[in-house]
């Protein structure tokens, strides 16, 4: 079900094309990786470095602090309240997926200098 559904998601947001899917690459979840692949799917491992999701979390949050990363006025209203409450329960899987996108967006623009402001 993992597998079909992240195929549907990666041709939806790719308008009928696959777009990049990040897997956590911890324990057991390579296999998700590759079956994607097999699928045709590009799905990239994202390497956790034994990093947790405060630890990601803290490297991306002075990044909004100074507003190098905005929220539209609309449509981020869950993200948003998992990140104002984060550590106060068990909903953090937003923040997690929003961290590890904007970790990878910093790791790929390292070398353009152009990328100033995310948005998500």
């Amino acid at each position: 079900a993992i597998i079909a559904t992240a195929k549907n998601i990666s041709y939806a947001l790719g308008g009928n094309s696959p777009t990049r899917v990040y897997v956590e690459d911890i324990g057991s979840q390579g296999i998700i990786t590759d079956l994607l692949k097999a699928q045709g799917i590009p799905a990239k491992p994202f390497p956790v470095r034994g990093q947790t999701k405060e630890g990601k979390l803290q490297a991306v949050a002075p990044l909004i602090e100074l507003g190098n990363i905005m929220f539209p006025e609309k449509g981020a209203e869950r993200l948003i309240e998992q990140l104002i409450g984060f550590g106060g329960g068990d909903h953090d899987d937003l923040v997690d997926a929003f961290t590890m996108v904007i970790l990878q967006l910093l790791e790929t623009s390292k070398n353009r200098p152009s990328i100033h402001w995310l948005s998500y």
